[in-house]
């Protein structure tokens, strides 16, 4: 029963303010609850090594990431080792690929909930389709995804059959109708009930659910960027 290492930290007291319902409490970090912080994510290294993760490399100059709307932009790659920056190209490519995917997808519900259900629908995706392969292509081809795996080895197998699957079909550029059932298979393994993409009736209810407008336009996958970007910047803005 005995860990190799404790489970929980000692953490910082909370604010004076905390138990105090007269006082306001804000979120930015304290001193004691910064240098905590720090500590602990200088602490972290890459999976399977002793070497330092990129986390830590960007804990100890937070100020870099605070122009960088996505982990892969130069501010970031600048901190990292060569083989976190062989990494970071990989999710950069496969990133691009999935927002193609996604677009894929969005298309392909958006054309069954118009052509097939007979439910009046705009183009707003199956046009942004287009848009998405015209500005991601090149690095979505790019990717070797068999390189994917050393990044994330329990990617599903089906997984990575649709991403090749999409790549093959992304060099041909052909009418997206011929991955409909691929995608309506990997959806419905993740999703169970509430894939839309199935041909059966409860597909066709949560497609009717479902509000093209709303939704949001594919992009390339963030990898929580934004929350990562915020914790380290709290190193920097707190009191």
């Amino acid at each position: 029963m005995e860990e190799a290492h404790g489970l929980f930290a000692t953490m910082p007291s909370p604010p004076k303010s905390w138990p105090n319902h007269g006082q306001p409490v804000t979120f930015r970090l304290v001193g004691d609850e910064e240098s905590f912080l720090r500590k602990q994510l200088l602490a972290t290294r890459r999976f399977g090594t002793r070497e330092p993760s990129l986390l830590a490399r960007l804990a100890e100059d937070p100020e870099r990431v605070r122009a960088a709307n996505a982990p892969w932009r130069r501010a970031v790659i600048g901190a990292a080792d060569t083989e976190d920056k062989l990494a970071m190209e990989r999710a950069h490519r496969a990133a691009s690929l999935a927002a193609i995917g996604r677009a894929i997808y969005s298309a392909l519900v958006e054309a069954l909930r118009n052509d097939r259900d007979g439910l009046e629908t705009s183009a707003l995706h199956r046009t942004h389709l287009g848009q998405a392969i015209s500005q991601y292509r090149q690095d979505a081809l790019d990717l070797e995804i068999e390189l994917v795996r050393k990044d994330a080895p329990d990617l599903p197998d089906f997984f990575v059959k649709v991403l090749e699957q999409t790549q093959l079909w992304l060099k041909r550029s052909s009418d997206p109708t011929s991955l409909r059932d691929l995608y309506a298979s990997m959806e419905q393994r993740r999703k169970g009930n509430r894939a839309r993409l199935v041909a059966t009736p409860l597909g066709r209810q949560r497609r009717a659910e479902w509000n093209n407008e709303k939704h949001p336009l594919a992009v390339p996958l963030h990898y929580r960027w934004s929350n990562v970007k915020r914790l380290l910047l709290d190193l920097q803005d707190y009191e």
